[in-house]
């Protein structure tokens, strides 16, 4: 969402955008899940397709040495903190209007059992920013990044070169 609103405010300084799994707009009928105030169990479940892949069980990880672990609770509870500035409580900003003014070719990638962001989703960025593509990452939730972390980095890797 925030990388959407840079590239429609600086049109100028942004060639290619990549949006995963993003958010911003709001859909009555497909309704983004609340993950700020589930339980971790739950959390894990709307952002993950499979929890059982180590790459997953990997990013969930947590320290067995104490301070590196209130370390990591302080890390991930303020990560959490900073985005409901953003996303709360509902994700609509008025990015809806905005996404029509970027003018750089976009990638929309998006994880096909997305249970945080409806897939709907996608084909909404797409329709709403000239010059966009979805690519839909089956096997994966709201973080394709991790869970088709070889897929996706070589969708990248195309996008960026070509």
């Amino acid at each position: 969402m925030v990388a959407a609103e840079y590239a429609a405010t600086f049109r100028d300084r942004v060639r290619k955008l990549v949006l995963i799994d993003a958010m911003g707009l709001w859909h009555d009928d497909a309704p983004i899940a609340d993950h700020l105030l589930v339980s971790p169990e739950k959390l894990v479940k709307l952002l993950f397709h499979d929890p059982s892949k180590p790459e997953v069980k990997a990013k969930l990880a947590m320290p067995a040495e104490r301070e590196a672990l209130n370390a990591a609770i302080v890390d991930r509870f303020g990560a959490l903190a900073s985005t409901s500035h953003f996303i709360h409580p509902i994700p609509e900003r008025g990015l809806k209007r905005r996404l029509r003014r970027i003018t750089a070719e976009t990638l929309v990638l998006w994880g096909a059992q997305d249970a945080l962001v409806p897939p709907s989703y996608a084909a909404e960025f797409v329709a709403l920013i000239p010059n966009a593509r979805a690519l839909m990452i089956q096997g994966a939730g709201h973080l394709p990044q991790i869970e088709q972390r070889q897929l996706v980095s070589e969708h990248l890797a195309r996008f960026l070169r070509d």
